[in-house]
């Protein structure tokens, strides 16, 4: 994507604006003279809803190579009518229910919004999310780098000049002073890369906390089943083989017994006899006749 080479000698600072307003747009810069207009057919969006994206992207793209524009540092501002907004008194039990309420309501697929937390107040500020990233990414994918997204309605308050003479040049000027109401304070990846990270860039890096957070967890985890494992390989597979051999009760070790071949010979068995104690003490019954 192209927007992820921005030249290195794009300001820190934004130097321009493009500024959109239902079916009309204008673009400025401090290199210019007068701001250029833009006109946006009803068929590309409506009541600040977008009903053809490809439309809107080869606009802008013209609109860009009409009118060359050189890449530069650029954010853009929505008109009044392209935000809703609503204040909430602080003390409310159901101040996050209503919140979510008023945020329902805003007729849009998909929401960008911010809270603005004041004494006593918290104000939510809500736009169409598609319309933004839209002209963001098409600004960005032709060099631009686009540090943020700001609703009138907010600027109109911290510079009340504003009011009477929609001064775009002044508006410029007046930046700095608006960070706070940045409904998309997040500076592009490429803009760190290149350029230097600048003070809204905290956020992404916050956001970096929980993933290192996470990765420890998961390497801990990791130990953990290891030494279980461990574990139960030794108790199931190492440690009952000596069990079982301690248990086994040793089977004795008969003695040799001495055997007599078959085929002895008759004299072989009259020294037996002759030998044996008892030998003497056998008598032989003598035989008697008897006369009838």
């Amino acid at each position: 994507m192209e927007g992820n080479k921005v030249n290195k000698t794009i300001s820190k600072k934004p130097t321009g604006v493009f500024y959109i307003d239902g079916n009309k747009a204008f673009y400025f810069e401090q290199a210019i003279s007068s701001p250029i207009s833009l006109e946006i057919p009803v068929d590309t969006i409506s009541n600040f809803e977008l009903l053809n994206k490809k439309k809107l992207v080869v606009l802008i793209q013209s609109f860009i190579k009409n009118n060359k524009l050189i890449p530069r540092n650029i954010v853009i501002l929505l008109s009044v009518g392209a935000t809703f907004d609503k204040e909430f008194p602080h003390g409310s039990i159901e101040i996050q229910k209503n919140i979510q309420e008023f945020l329902e309501l805003v007729p849009y697929e998909e929401l960008l919004q911010r809270k603005l937390i004041s004494s006593g107040k918290t104000r939510v500020i809500a736009t169409n999310k598609e319309i933004c990233e839209a002209i963001k990414s098409t600004f960005i994918a032709s060099g631009f780098l686009v540090s943020g997204i700001y609703p009138l309605s907010l600027s109109l308050e911290i510079i009340p000049q504003l009011k009477t003479n929609l001064d775009l040049s002044l508006f410029v000027n007046k930046i700095s002073d608006l960070k706070g109401i940045n409904l998309q304070p997040v500076v592009e990846a490429s803009y760190s890369a290149n350029i230097g990270v600048s003070s809204s860039s905290s956020i992404p890096l916050e956001k970096d906390k929980p993933n290192r957070t996470r990765l420890f967890a998961l390497v801990g985890l990791f130990a953990f089943l290891i030494i279980v494992l461990s574990y139960v390989i030794y108790a199931n597979i190492l440690s009952p083989s000596d069990e079982v051999s301690s248990d086994i009760t040793p089977i004795p070790t008969l003695a040799p017994i001495e055997t007599f071949p078959v085929d002895q010979s008759a004299s072989e068995a009259e020294e037996l006899l002759d030998a044996s104690p008892s030998a003497e003490n056998i008598s032989t019954p003598s035989s008697t006749t008897g006369s009838f």
